[in-house]
């Protein structure tokens, strides 16, 4: 029992650094759903690059704002753990991870914080984390563990990347390591491709963290850095030619072939890309901080969501 427990402790403090942040788009039935609110994109994304919405706050709740920091509104309260937040193609859904004592599910709620809803349905003491959403079809990839308790207190129970219909329907397993924990899928811009990162769990591969891509189906899998930091994600540019990464200190530009293109230096965490490719902003502890794609301009985001710590943010895809 006391494994058990402490197991469950440490993989909290691990998904709290990992942070579960991915941009993702919603299709299919989640469009279906979009149609059904009768929400406006520009409604909830104004600004050449939509709004931020971030997990953070004591009570890890989700909440959104414009590109500038205001009008902020809170869109999850209770006291489940809400992490991984992503938006649909529109802007007018946003998923998100939430969970509690004996897992984590994938959940649903309206741009305006109505109709929370669960959108995954697994068993007890599973976790699925960091949904990323394809543009191109009903596709949903996200990171899962069939054993909770058991990570890190069993050998080969490690964290792989899944794929699921938006409906629900026709999961399949993309990765399976047994050796490495496979966190932050994120779809490419057309929907074709993923990014992931592979950290060590055995103790031969302790502490390495690598960057991978594969095909939506599974295949093609292939080694893209091995110098990205541990929990850390990597985010596409909008155009598909770059990946952008924490590596040491800086954030590294590369393209997909894996060839550096530039190095900013001494930024933050889990960067990703604006929806117009012009900016990459990244997190601290406590704000959103914005670097130009040469790095010669910087600038920050005011906090929008009271008191506590910013774990992870999205940045809403420009309005339809």
């Amino acid at each position: 029992m006391t494994t058990t427990i402490t197991a469950r402790v440490h993989w909290l403090r691990v998904l709290a650094a990992v942070g579960c942040c991915l941009a993702g788009t919603l299709t299919g039935a989640v469009a279906h759903a979009e149609a059904a609110t009768g929400q406006s994109s520009a409604a909830t994304a104004p600004g050449l690059n939509g709004g931020f919405v971030v997990s953070a706050g004591p009570e890890a709740d989700i909440w959104a704002a414009r590109p500038d920091g205001t009008a902020p509104r809170q869109l999850t309260t209770g006291s489940s753990i809400d992490r991984c937040p992503a938006v649909s193609p529109s802007g007018t859904l946003v998923g998100f991870c939430r969970g509690n004592e004996t897992g984590y599910e994938l959940w649903l709620v309206n741009g305006n914080g109505a109709d929370a809803r669960q959108l995954t349905q697994f068993p007890a003491n599973t976790a699925a984390l960091q949904p990323t959403f394809s543009s191109s079809r009903p596709l949903v990839a996200f990171s899962y563990v069939r054993d909770w308790s058991a990570v890190g207190a069993a050998p080969g129970v490690t964290y792989d990347i899944h794929s699921i219909r938006s409906d629900g329907s026709h999961a399949s397993r993309l990765t399976r390591s047994g050796a490495w924990h496979d966190f932050r899928p994120s779809f490419s811009p057309d929907g074709r491709s993923l990014l992931w990162t592979r950290t060590g769990a055995t103790r031969r591969n302790d502490g390495q963290a690598q960057l991978w891509t594969m095909r939506a189906n599974g295949k093609d899998k292939r080694l893209l850095s091995a110098d990205i930091n541990r929990n850390q994600g990597a985010d596409w540019s909008p155009d598909g030619r770059l990946v952008v990464y924490r590596s040491g200190s800086d954030l590294n530009v590369i393209r997909t072939d894996g060839t550096l293109v530039r190095k900013l230096p001494d930024r933050g965490k889990d960067p990703l890309w604006a929806p117009n490719g012009r900016w990459i902003a990244y997190r601290t502890v406590t704000h959103i901080e914005l670097v130009s794609r040469d790095g010669r301009t910087t600038r920050s985001v005011p906090r929008f969501w009271g008191r506590g710590r910013l774990a992870s943010f999205v940045w809403q895809p420009l309005p339809q």
